[in-house]
């Protein structure tokens, strides 16, 4: 299925992108003098890349499940094909 390679693509590409936030965020809380932003930078951005990989990883979980069920169906639909 082409739509869970197409999540894992895009979740590299924000991930690195959410991460290179981070840092400038945390260092930039660092050259103002605030070493609690630079704290709060990291814990937002950790726990940011933590939902953000559950997220992708629901959508190709629903998308695995949806499959499984047409392959499912269809394996019922021919099983009782035969018995009529």
């Amino acid at each position: 299925m082409v739509t869970p390679k197409i999540i894992k693509i895009f979740y590299i590409i924000v991930a690195a992108l959410m991460a290179l936030g981070t840092l400038i965020a945390a260092f930039g809380s660092l050259f103002t003098g605030s070493f609690g932003g630079f704290l709060l930078a990291l814990v937002v951005g950790v726990i940011g890349q933590v939902v953000f990989r559950m997220s992708c990883e629901s959508i190709i979980l629903f998308f695995n499940l949806h499959e499984e069920l047409v392959r499912t169906r269809q394996s019922i639909e021919g099983n009782q094909e035969g018995i009529s």
